[in-house]
């Protein structure tokens, strides 16, 4: 069965994979059932099945899991009898990715954080970042570690590529990620003010930057951030 893993939003397309596959069953029996693995109170889902070729059968994966489920699913033709391998389709979601945008200079020493909730280190996770496939750096439940860059990038490189990443052969489009030159403060002014916390600091530099996508500028005194402007 592939993949072994899909959104908890369902829609993906799962191929059984088997020996004498037959297309003149009555369609109306043949279905996929999804046996919650994680919670025997769950009544089971069934899905419609349908007919790829002599040795794969077609169905996807229902909404209605949550991230981190897990499900076995077997086959029937007749909508009795269980085909029942053993085949266990995992659940995950993702919340997003940090940081958006990273220094193009130092990027081979960073990474990307995807966040979620359900990813399996078996899963066959690939990171692609402006066209360029990389294995992750870190896998957990909870986030996906992928390089910031790939071997040989452009250091001068200052603009936005393509991100998305594939698990278990699903590929899921992420918003592109910002490059940037490294931002070289050489000033401020003033170097003291009241405790209040009135009026302003101005940096000076070079390289700062606010034409693009999700740009977050911020200043930090002490544990206090406040936000920067341009």
């Amino acid at each position: 069965m592939v993949p072994k893993s899909g959104s908890i939003a369902g829609g993906t397309e799962i191929i059984i994979t088997g020996k004498r596959f037959s297309n003149i069953t009555d369609p109306e029996y043949v279905k996929c059932r999804f046996t919650s693995v994680n919670n025997k109170d769950v009544f089971p889902v069934f899905i419609p099945a349908y007919y790829h070729n002599a040795t794969a059968m077609r169905c996807a994966s229902p909404p209605g899991f949550k991230a981190n489920d897990q499900a076995q699913v077997d086959l029937t033709f007749n909508g009795i009898d269980f085909f029942s391998n053993n085949f266990v389709f995992s659940f995950y979601h993702i919340n997003g990715y940090f940081p958006k945008s990273g220094p193009s200079e130092t990027c081979a020493s960073d990474y990307i954080m995807i966040h979620g909730t359900g990813f399996r280190q078996e899963s066959k996770i690939t990171c692609n970042l402006g066209g360029h496939k990389m294995q992750p750096l870190e896998v957990n439940q909870e986030y996906i570690k992928c390089p910031m860059c790939w071997e040989g990038r452009d250091p001068e490189d200052a603009s936005a590529v393509p991100f998305n990443i594939t698990i278990d052969k699903k590929m899921i489009k992420l918003s592109p990620f910002q490059y940037y030159r490294q931002v070289v403060l050489e000033d401020m002014t003033p170097h003291y003010g009241p405790a209040e916390g009135e009026g302003q600091i101005l940096f000076y530099g070079s390289n700062f930057r606010n034409d693009f996508p999700n740009v977050d500028i911020a200043c930090k005194i002490g544990e206090s951030i406040g936000k920067g402007f341009l």
